[in-house]
């Protein structure tokens, strides 16, 4: 009897243990199913995320690039590529625009460096911080049939400003601030735009009222204005081309604006290509801005000799380290002939530079 209720009780213990691994196979099945549909659901939502973001990008790029082509029609002869095409797709993101034929410069590049809308880990952070701006840059290189003097006027926002100087590429931006070392004050323009030029009279010249009223207009979608024959060395770009005009904006938020803001920079690019070309410093502005190239190049030549320097004695350095470690290396009558070969060679060394100083 009482064996029987043992094996009555094991029974029933065994159908326990087998019921409660069913109920944790069962509840293990649907926390993977769950966590398939999850992942599933994150993929559905970044395809579609990819696909509309890369669609919004592409119809922004071309209204850009339809509007360029009704503010320019006059001011360029011909658009976009040898192929045809008007836009150049660098990515979902980057796309190129370009128009050539006009007096003073070589041709009008546009770079749209447009919001990364197809990402949708940028999305979801934009929306808990500040959205991310699309961007355009206009680059029109001088030409050199152009008589350019010697300057500089760099008209930035101050954040923006603030930025280059901390970012490493931002480090050749001294050279900006070592020729346009005047800030002055521009009437008109609002407190967050900084000008920076040689001298006064260069503002005076490039920036007419009509031009001041424009950039005070754009002020709030304006980034920076670059107008220089030294270059911009912190763009890659502006490598082809030290005399240039750089002008850098995001578009409105609106879409509505974009012919307004659109026209108002390329009138803005447009009038200091021709502005250079016409503009004659005067003489005390144009020693100044001399002095300051001057004084730049001397400081280039001290950094270039003291990393040359500090290079030639890192080298001397890992030189002696090596052979010091090969010494150790060698055996005792070993060393003992490489010191003696190394004195012998001081010694020769020592004596002809005695020589030297006789003759």
């Amino acid at each position: 009897m009482t064996g029987i209720i043992l094996a009555l009780l094991s029974t029933t213990a065994a159908a326990e243990r087998t019921e409660s691994f069913i109920s944790a196979l069962v509840a293990d099945k649907q926390t993977v199913l769950f966590f398939e549909l999850f992942v599933a659901s994150l993929v559905v939502i970044y395809v579609i995320c990819f696909l509309y973001g890369s669609h919004q990008n592409l119809n922004l790029a071309r209204a850009v690039a339809h509007n360029l082509r009704n503010i320019l029609e006059y001011q360029f002869v011909s658009f976009g590529t040898e192929e045809g095409k008007t836009l150049l797709k660098d990515g979902q993101s980057y796309f190129w625009y370009h128009a050539t034929g006009r007096r003073n410069t070589s041709g009008l590049t546009v770079f749209l460096d447009l919001a990364k809308r197809m990402d949708i880990f940028s999305y979801t952070s934009g929306l808990m911080t500040s959205p991310e701006r699309d961007r355009v840059v206009f680059y029109l290189p001088i030409t050199n049939d152009v008589s350019m003097d010697p300057l500089t006027l760099f008209i930035v926002k101050r954040k923006e400003l603030d930025r280059l100087r901390n970012v490493e590429e931002g480090l050749a931006l001294e050279s900006v601030e070592r020729f346009a070392g005047q800030v002055i004050d521009v009437n008109g323009f609002p407190s967050d735009l900084v000008t920076m030029t040689e001298h006064s009279d260069i503002s005076t010249a490039l920036l007419p009222e009509r031009i001041r009223n424009m950039i005070a207009r754009q002020a709030r979608n304006l980034i920076s204005i670059h107008v220089t024959e030294n270059g911009a060395k912190w763009d890659a770009q502006c490598s082809v081309s030290k005399r240039l005009v750089r002008v850098e904006f995001v578009l409105p938020r609106q879409k509505s604006n974009l012919p307004d803001v659109l026209e108002d920079m390329c009138q803005i690019a447009i009038h200091f290509v021709d502005a250079v070309a016409d503009t004659k410093m005067s003489a005390t502005a144009r020693k100044k801005a001399l002095e300051l190239r001057r004084r730049a190049q001397l400081e280039e030549e001290k950094k270039l000799q003291k990393a040359r320097a500090e290079e030639a004695a890192a080298r001397r350095i890992a030189k002696k380290k090596e052979e010091e470690e090969a010494v150790g290396k060698m055996s005792g009558d070993k060393q003992v002939k490489y010191e003696a070969k190394k004195r012998k060679k001081e010694l020769n060394a020592r004596m002809k530079k005695s020589a030297r100083k006789v003759v």
